[in-house]
């Protein structure tokens, strides 16, 4: 269908381009001279280069459509980083510029959002570095940040981190895009968790972040379905509405398995929550720092600015890797609903990362239905350093909606990927 209206777009500029030719001579005729009346003012030689330029342009219409209209592909985007308005040791340009060194499209700051207005910063995590006092202060100039402070070649989006904290326990949200000072002020009086997403979902997205984080340093980050309890014990739902989840920030194999299995009961209600991946960076001087900045979150679209990055996470359109890990082609993409007459077909080639000891440890990836692991779809992953390719045909899918997930583990999730199988090859 696409193509064809390149064809009919590309037919009419070609119209136009000789109703110039002809229109310019006698006898011409009167729909040829109602289209180039408004170039009536050009001598017949001009008129003629001019029509050859439009032909040439339907031409290239034709041929090469991205010329004209940005094809969506994949961007790598950097989610969650904090600056010197919290507890990171680098300034917001400074956060910019490792993310487009990182080779990131786009990044969305979290600064912690109780101390956005303090005077008297935490040190930095990275070192305990003690951060300047008095220079990155106060919301407004926050926010205003963002929008007074051009760095090329990367688009910059605020966001912030919200705590909520009873007796040893704290949980992490973080809200991404569309805010404004009253926002933030409604959401350091929140109280509840349920009540910071609800606050959120408003006017941005909610992401769980490190959902099942235990940090040994300082606190302990409970896991999100045993705190929620815990936080507003009147509600068994607390993070029944949140957008996202947050993958490799967690410590350890072990986390990021029980955040895998949280997500998997979401996607296996059906639940349109996408996923990020984590960098966390407070400072490059962190041992990780570098690892952190190849955590990128993957969307897919056609519009590289802050509304068109923000559309869509908000549908669903995103992957997350880590280790320099990368999609390099899907049939079957995360977001809208796909329909299709017969069993689906899934087809994937990715990059997973270099190195001997990757190289050693091998990887496996498969599919998740609704939830749950299909077992066939299940495929060891050897070839690192390279592009590879992943194929498998679900000859089990019964007829209606589906939501797939694919996990390479432990570089890849995707957000659900969503077909309605109309007719099913199954005796």
């Amino acid at each position: 269908m696409h193509g064809l209206l390149n064809v009919v777009v590309a037919l009419l500029i070609i119209l136009f381009g000789f109703s110039l030719i002809l229109g310019g001579r006698r006898g011409g005729r009167r729909f040829f001279r109602l289209l180039t009346s408004p170039l009536g003012c050009f001598a017949g030689t001009g008129r003629f280069l001019i029509a050859l330029v439009i032909i040439a342009a339907g031409l290239l219409y034709v041929i090469k459509p991205g010329f004209f209209v940005r094809e969506p592909k994949w961007y790598p985007g950097i989610i969650h980083v904090h600056s010197t308005f919290s507890d990171g040791s680098d300034n917001i340009a400074q956060r910019a510029e490792s993310a487009k060194q990182a080779g990131a499209s786009f990044i969305i700051i979290t600064d912690h959002l109780d101390q956005l207005d303090s005077r008297d910063k935490p040190p930095a995590k990275a070192g305990r570095i003690a951060n300047p006092k008095a220079i990155d202060v106060g919301t407004d100039n926050y926010l205003s940040t963002f929008k007074n402070l051009g760095v090329e070649s990367i688009v910059m989006i605020p966001g912030v981190e919200v705590s909520n904290s009873w007796g040893s326990d704290s949980a992490h949200t973080l809200a991404l895009g569309s805010l404004d000072a009253s926002v933030c002020q409604s959401l350091k009086s929140t109280g509840s968790q349920a009540a910071t997403i609800d606050i959120i979902n408003q006017h941005s997205m909610s992401v769980a972040a490190h959902p099942n984080c235990t940090s040994k340093l300082t606190f302990q980050i409970r896991a999100w379905e045993k705190g929620r309890f815990r936080s507003d014990t009147s509600d068994p739902n607390v993070c029944a509405n949140v957008k996202g989840v947050e993958f490799f920030n967690d410590k350890g194999p072990a986390q990021t398995r029980a955040t895998l299995r949280w997500y998997l009961s979401l996607v296996g209600k059906h639940r349109d929550v996408f996923v990020t991946s984590g960098c966390d960076s407070h400072g490059w001087k962190e041992p990780d720092d570098l690892e952190r900045w190849e955590r990128k979150t993957w969307v897919w679209t056609d519009n590289p600015t802050a509304e068109g990055f923000l559309d869509a996470l908000a549908k669903g359109r995103t992957y997350a890797s880590a280790q320099g890990s990368y999609i390099t082609e899907m049939n079957y993409r995360p977001g809208g609903v796909q329909s299709v007459t017969s069993t689906p077909t899934f087809s994937i080639k990715l990059v997973l990362p270099t190195g001997i000891a990757n190289a050693m440890r091998g990887s496996s990836a498969a599919m998740y239905r609704d939830g749950v692991e299909v077992l066939s779809s299940k495929r060891t992953m050897r070839s690192f350093g390279r592009t590879m390719e992943y194929s498998w045909t679900d000859t089990e899918a019964s007829p209606g909606l589906h939501y797939y997930l694919f996990w390479v583990k432990p570089y890849i999730v995707t957000s659900p990927i969503k077909i309605s199988v109309e007719v099913s090859k199954l005796p």
